[in-house]
């Protein structure tokens, strides 16, 4: 991220988000972002998965300038590089666990139903399977979502306060198998309130009034 700012006109106001961002983020590192409400984390994470595009600045992943895609290049950059596990789920409501977690591959040779059920067995989600989002509760919801950003095999994941809605156990079992994303050189930018989880990872960047805070 180069100079990055990112604001949104409120009507009767601007707001700021991001307010010249430079970062860089190594191949293969599990970086976490802390900071609180309202900091920019989000943000930060929804330019990197290209959901959003600066108002200033460059970002860079993979060697490919975000700004200069189109929008179907875009769809086509995170389809193939980015898994992301978002705060509020994003599930499909009439699409049971084990379709959500398939639907970007649902058409495709390479739709593996045995990966998908690997990775709910791993979040102690199998027996769930069959469940619609309505009949899950909100951990086992984010455990959908983060199976369902694993599924690609991204080179790139971002997840966005992804133990935020699960007990310590299972919270300890997500950081756990983020961790081991990267024995697959993936990169992982996590986003948490949680300074037991930020501390797992390689790197913390802390956000405040959306800016990095020196350190």
């Amino acid at each position: 991220m180069i100079d990055v700012s990112r604001t949104y006109d409120m009507g009767t106001s601007t707001v700021m988000a991001l307010d010249g961002i430079n970062l860089s983020v190594s191949r293969g590192e599990f970086l976490a972002v802390v900071g609180p409400s309202g900091s920019g984390k989000s943000t930060l994470l929804n330019l990197i998965g290209g959901l959003d595009r600066p108002s200033e600045g460059r970002v860079r992943v993979l060697g490919s300038d975000l700004s200069n895609l189109s929008e179907e290049e875009m769809t086509r950059f995170r389809r193939e590089n980015v898994g992301m596990v978002f705060q509020f789920f994003h599930l499909i409501p009439h699409l049971n666990a084990l379709d959500n977690i398939m639907i970007s591959r649902m058409f495709e040779a390479d739709c593996s139903v045995e990966r998908a059920l690997r990775l709910l067995d791993q979040l102690g989600l199998k027996d769930r399977m069959s469940h619609l989002p309505g009949e899950l509760s909100g951990g086992e919801q984010q455990r959908v979502s983060l199976a369902r950003a694993l599924f690609n095999e991204p080179d790139i994941l971002l997840a966005d306060e992804p133990t935020g809605n699960v007990d310590t156990k299972m919270g300890s079992s997500i950081v756990k198998l983020l961790k081991d994303q990267k024995k697959w050189g993936r990169t992982i930018i996590l986003v948490s309130h949680d300074m037991n989880v930020a501390r797992e990872a390689d790197r913390i960047v802390e956000l405040k009034d959306g800016r990095v805070v020196p350190g």
